[in-house]
């Protein structure tokens, strides 16, 4: 069954490797723990941490509800 949400929908749009997410975040079976959201800067090849958190459910955190990280940023 395919994933519904717009937001991950919006982040396979951006292009490879601009939001990635692991398969376990979002068919369910890693979700809880601490997450980060990294900002890779390719000509400087330095990756820099924007964003630790800590989550029972790293997919509802980051993708669905007004709160969402990636909900925000599509915004």
């Amino acid at each position: 069954m395919d994933n519904k949400n717009l937001t991950l929908k919006w982040t396979y749009t951006l292009g490879n490797n601009k939001i990635v997410f692991e398969r376990g975040i979002i068919d369910g079976t890693k979700n809880r723990g601490i997450y980060g959201i990294f900002i890779i800067d390719n000509k400087q090849q330095t990756k820099y941490c924007a964003y630790v958190g800590k989550t029972v459910n790293i997919y509802k955190r980051s993708s669905t509800g007004d709160d969402a990280h990636f909900v925000k940023l599509g915004k």
